[in-house]
């Protein structure tokens, strides 16, 4: 006979059927106690918290070292996640303060001192060409190597700077072309000597000491500029308008260049600039001493090395950028004017 059969009342199926060995284990008090303290040790969430007492329950035997083993291991998990996610907040923060500090970035007194003092040397010296040009000019100049003379040391790779740079170049060219053609004009109608007018421009514009050739060549630019204003005050001036002296003396230079070519210490030029400077003598004498005067641009030594600014002809500059742009054209891309005249 079947032993179940045997016994009444106590036939089961095979999936009633008694596990031989007993319920499983239940953890201790003393154990849940445990495994709430190395959860609190380790500042564990509440999810993983649960997940300990959840292997423990299923536990056989002493099970210590492993539960205390993989709370550390849950434990590290939660702090990398909280780190990445701080980290992540973080990073959030610096790029939009970097981003609010680059937009809002602006030049020093040092940096913009320094920018004058050079384009004031360049103003006052024998330019082939005035605006856009030597506006090119200058920011070529500031990328191979000028940043770091005028404080500027990243501005070859920083097109905030650049932005900022270029717009303060474009306005104080302009504004200084202003100032320097009302004082030739003053020159040219108190009918003061080209000599003393030209030593005035050096003293109060040109960095260092200036070479005898280089203000004979400033002397004779400077004759030039007094004959175009000479032009167009007989010309008769309109209070308030546009005298067209910078247009007018530009494309005089133009036809020049065109002529002699574009080195102002050749032999074409320095026999140009003799008779220039005669012209100027018999138009003007030779007596009268300029005085700078109220209208006059103050003397800003600034604070960049001489020998820096003396070390560049800006009509070299501008020579080489016109042929690599004549380059560009011929290889038929465009022409970046985005900048413009000014």
């Amino acid at each position: 006979m079947d032993m179940m059969g045997s016994m009444p009342g106590l036939a089961f199926t095979r999936a009633e059927q008694p596990n031989p060995r007993g319920p499983p284990p239940q953890p201790s008090h003393a154990q849940k106690q445990n495994v709430d303290k190395i959860a609190t040790d380790l500042k564990l969430n509440d999810a993983n918290r649960k997940f300990m007492h959840d292997v423990t329950s299923d536990a056989n035997g002493p099970m210590h070292a492993i539960i205390a083993l993989l709370g550390q291991v849950l434990a590290a998990q939660e702090r990398e996640a909280n780190t990445r996610l701080a980290i992540e907040k973080i990073g959030n923060r610096v790029h939009a303060l970097e981003k609010n500090s680059r937009a809002n970035w602006q030049l020093t007194l040092k940096q913009s001192g320094a920018l004058k003092q050079v384009l004031r040397h360049w103003l006052a010296g024998p330019l082939n060409s005035y605006g856009r040009d030597l506006t090119l000019a200058f920011e070529d100049w500031l990328r191979h190597g000028g940043g770091p003379q005028v404080h500027l040391n990243n501005y070859k790779n920083d097109q905030v700077m650049q932005r900022e740079v270029h717009a303060f170049i474009t306005k104080y060219q302009s504004d200084h072309r202003g100032n320097l053609r009302k004082i030739i004009f003053r020159s040219v109608e108190e009918r003061h000597s080209l000599s003393s007018f030209t030593r005035s421009i050096i003293a109060q514009h040109r960095t260092g000491t200036t070479e005898p050739q280089t203000v004979k060549a400033i002397e004779a630019h400077m004759a030039l500029a007094r004959k175009t204003a000479q032009i167009i005050i007989d010309r008769g001036l309109t209070k308030g308008a546009d005298t067209g002296f910078w247009p007018d003396l530009s494309a005089e230079i133009k036809t020049l260049v065109a002529t002699h070519g574009k080195d102002r210490y050749s032999p074409e030029w320095v026999a140009w600039g003799k008779d220039m400077i005669k012209e100027d003598e018999s138009m003007f004498g030779t007596e009268r001493v300029f005085f700078p005067g109220p209208g006059a641009l103050t003397a800003q030594r600034g604070n960049v090395n001489a020998s820096a600014i003396q070390a560049v002809d800006p009509n070299i500059l501008m020579s080489n950028l016109s042929i690599e742009m004549d380059a560009m054209e011929e290889d038929g891309a465009p022409e970046d004017d985005e900048m413009g005249d000014i």
